[in-house]
């Protein structure tokens, strides 16, 4: 094995820390290559978990965050053609599908007025003839965090590897600085949606790995990336679950419950808690004393105004009572809480696919509600959300008449019989084999390295 290839490995957000130095994952890998790491200097780490780096060293923040934004959004409109995710995302970000006089609050009718003049530029910018000009003169001037380039200059660093949403600053510096000075870079893709709604590169990685042959496919069509430079590897926060759904998991709830799930983008949760906490009142013969635990998503654009005494069936989730608005829970309290569910209802998030590894089938709310971007919106407009139509295990509600049906039908039927199946399924999405997530990654370096 090469080991002389230094490879430098970048962390640069909190929940990376947890699914790469918490998990183990780094240390590991440091025990097989010569491993650099580089951690943003606001980020809480302990060292002895990745002690078998050949150097561990912070970096300061980046100040560019808004340019590059700013270029990522000028980008993804200019190929907007590609993916309706490209398009939807910029309007979403400047609310231009809303009524600018929507409230007769003076500041917030001239923040919007603002918000669509900046639209415009980000529109004229991206015209064929003219991103070119954009490109030249605004993306390749952004100035690149200093600090972080000096780590790869003074330790000599010939492959740059970064878990990433895709439109990280630090990403996009790091893809800039070493296609400039032929340095290999290689981006592990650390969530479902990122090749297909979050980004559109102005610098081209060498290598990408993606969760599943969908995103493979969304890297290719959406990116132009070359097939044999993308990769299928999974997910570095899930690696463990595949281990633990074997075993009997501890459960934190003495009584059966059925878990329901909020997503980020705001939707009338409470609506359909109301609706099935009157289902359950009214059924009290068929679900006898089985409870509905109510979990908002953590990172929920709005806070949630979940008041327990309202219902009589549903319970908030005591861990979220207690978690830090946007802050990632601990890695292991997820499968407790999935693994002893009788089956899961909720949005349209990644949680999904975390059910589906615990072979727990999914009632996905995915109609519309008097929210601007439901969760019917959010289905229509998400690539990575349309192959859920394939998936048997989880059960699309379109309808919000239909809810208590579909949430009856499921009951009745709770359990997954052929997991093979179910597995089969979701490793289009999510993909998993006899090896870990770590061996992927061992095996993909080494392809890197020996190819060059």
């Amino acid at each position: 094995m090469n080991k002389k290839k230094r490879i430098g490995f970048f962390i640069s957000d909190k929940s990376y820390v947890r699914n790469f130095i918490d998990t183990g994952i780094l240390n590991n890998l440091c025990k097989k290559f010569d491993i650099y790491v580089f951690l943003n200097e606001s980020f809480v780490f302990d060292k002895e978990k990745i002690k078998n780096a050949k150097l561990i060293e912070t970096y300061k923040p980046p100040k560019n965050d808004g340019l590059h934004q700013y270029a990522n959004l000028v980008s993804l409109w200019n190929k907007n053609y590609k993916a309706l995710s490209f398009r939807r995302r910029v309007i979403e970000n400047f609310d231009i599908d809303q009524n600018i006089f929507i409230t007769l609050n003076l500041k917030k009718i001239i923040s919007k007025i603002f918000k669509r003049l900046i639209f415009y530029s980000v529109v004229f910018f991206s015209l064929k003839n003219i991103f070119p000009i954009f490109k030249k003169i605004f993306i390749n001037n952004i100035e690149i965090n200093k600090d972080l380039i000096d780590k790869i200059k003074k330790n000599q660093i010939n492959l740059v590897i970064q878990p990433t949403s895709g439109h990280l600053s630090e990403t996009l510096d790091l893809l800039n600085y070493c296609k400039n000075k032929q340095i290999i870079t290689y981006l592990i893709i650390d969530n479902w949606d990122n090749l297909s709604s979050k980004v559109c590169y102005y610098h081209q990685p060498d290598y990408v790995s993606a969760w599943g042959d969908q995103s493979k496919i969304h890297g290719v069509k959406f990116h132009n990336l070359a097939e044999n430079r993308v990769s299928v590897v999974g997910s570095a926060r899930f690696n463990e679950y595949f281990k633990l759904r074997e075993n009997k998991i501890e459960n934190i709830f003495k009584k059966k419950y059925i878990l329901f799930l909020g997503s980020s983008l705001p939707w009338n949760e409470n609506a359909a808690l109301q609706i099935l906490d009157n289902h359950l009142n009214q059924n009290k013969a068929i679900y006898k004393q089985i409870k509905i635990i109510y979990r908002p998503h953590p990172f929920r654009k709005i806070q949630t105004n979940f008041n327990c005494e309202k219902y009589k069936n549903i319970t908030l989730d005591p861990q979220i009572a207690n978690l830090k608005y946007r802050e990632w829970p601990n890695l292991d309290y997820y499968p407790k809480l999935i693994s002893n569910s009788l089956f899961v209802v909720g949005g349209l998030t990644s949680m999904i696919i975390e059910s589906l590894i615990f072979w727990k089938k999914y009632v996905a709310i995915a109609y519309k509600d008097e929210f601007k971007r439901s969760q019917n919106y959010i289905f229509k407009t998400r690539p990575h959300l349309f192959d859920l139509e394939n998936i048997d295990d989880v059960y699309l509600c379109k309808d919000r008449n239909q809810l208590e049906n579909i949430f009856l039908n499921v009951f009745k039927e709770y359990e997954i019989i052929d997991k093979k199946k179910t597995d089969n399924q979701r490793n289009y999405l999510l993909y998993n084999d006899e090896k870990t997530f770590e061996e992927r990654i061992v095996n993909i370096i080494n392809q890197i390295i020996f190819s060059k």
